[in-house]
């Protein structure tokens, strides 16, 4: 599957007058031409991050992985690296063309793979994984921003627009995340097509094609990472389901910090589950992934409001701030009284999901 995703890298390619900055030989993943083909390519056809009169680009979603039992950890890894760079590189194009959904794709991609060098982190050399991580998680940072600023104005602030359309304060905050939300945009372009961006990509398309992830010389880590995952999915899994079961005890009381730790507990049991998932019925896995994903998701509007404050707290920091403080809290306590509404139900579902019998037991 990796490999056709590779190949469909191609097609997005549309001048081949382009130089390409990296060299292409058989030690090389095919991906590294066709990252800096495409970042240079769609820096010269898309608008910094304004309507554009010409159709989208394609938004692709995350591409699915499926492993044969007996696939050993380090083929494994090596075929999420793929897929996450393809995901990566194939919404390059709409995201300098001023998608946020493309460039939430593309932070999704950052995401997976951070998650499964996490999930089997036990196994790489320690060096090699923290410069990883660290390299990922730079990325991570930039896009998070971005993607902030169009939750805060589309999924928090927009409803309260609607709710009071006459509301002239709101209107002027709508206004001021506007203009924020414009200015990440245009630092999420300019970060897309700087040099180091694209460095850091093919540095790392490279270290997951080498298998530098290795431990050098002989060691258990070294061993077990040719081992099959099939072997430890069980203990990975309990893991991860273990630091949320944790994390969830007496969730009445937990504070809005608590339930974002949670989130991202959840978070990483789902991504262990999908990395995992293709060693186990299908039906019985996605029967322990939808509740899992529908409490996630109930979680992350909690986190979304929790974020929309510190994004408050930094306008009205500002040096030249014009926030007006009336609007701001007339929209968290809009959204405070919605979770609210939903308290009961969110415990609910907590509750079951700590009852739910795993399918891996």
């Amino acid at each position: 599957m990796a490999r056709t995703a590779l190949v469909a890298l191609g097609g997005p390619i549309r001048n081949a007058k382009v130089v390409d900055a990296f060299a292409f030989d058989n030690t090389t993943s095919p991906l590294l031409s066709v990252v800096s083909l495409e970042f240079a390519n769609n820096v010269a056809t898309h608008p910094p991050f304004s309507p554009d009169h010409r159709q989208m680009p394609p938004i692709v979603g995350p591409l699915p992985l499926r492993f044969p039992r007996g696939t050993k950890i380090e083929d494994v890894l090596r075929d999420v690296g793929r897929a996450c760079f393809a995901q990566f590189v194939l919404n390059i194009p709409a995201g300098l063309a001023g998608s946020p959904e493309a460039i939430h794709q593309m932070r999704l991609a950052i995401r997976r793979l951070r998650s499964a060098l996490t999930t089997v982190k036990p196994v790489l050399a320690v060096k090699a994984y923290a410069a990883a991580q660290n390299k990922l998680k730079e990325l991570a940072i930039f896009l998070d921003t971005s993607r902030n600023w169009d939750v805060f104005a589309e999924d928090i602030l927009g409803p309260v627009v609607e709710d009071l359309p006459e509301n002239k304060s709101i209107k002027r905050l709508a206004k001021i995340v506007d203009t924020q939300r414009e200015f990440a945009h245009r630092q999420i372009r300019n970060f897309i097509i700087a040099p180091k961006t694209v460095q850091t990509i093919v540095g790392l398309s490279r270290w997951f094609e080498a298998n530098d992830w290795r431990d050098k010389g002989t060691s258990r880590r070294s061993a077990l990472i040719l081992s099959p995952l099939c072997d430890h999915a069980p203990a990975l899994l309990g893991h991860r389901l273990r630091q949320v079961r944790r994390l969830s005890r007496k969730f009445a009381s937990r504070s809005l910090a608590d339930r974002h730790r949670l989130r991202i507990g959840l978070k990483k049991l789902d991504y262990a589950v999908e990395l995992c998932s293709s060693f186990y019925d299908n039906k019985e896995v996605k029967g322990y992934v939808k509740p899992l994903r529908k409490l996630r998701k109930q979680l992350g509007y909690v986190s979304d409001i929790r974020t929309a404050g510190f994004l408050v707290s930094q306008l009205e920091q500002a040096a030249d701030s014009h926030v007006p403080q009336r609007a701001a809290e007339i929209v968290m306590g809009w959204h405070e009284r919605k979770l609210a509404e939903k308290e009961e139900e969110l415990r609910k579902k907590v509750y079951r999901f700590r009852k739910l019998r795993p399918f891996w037991c």
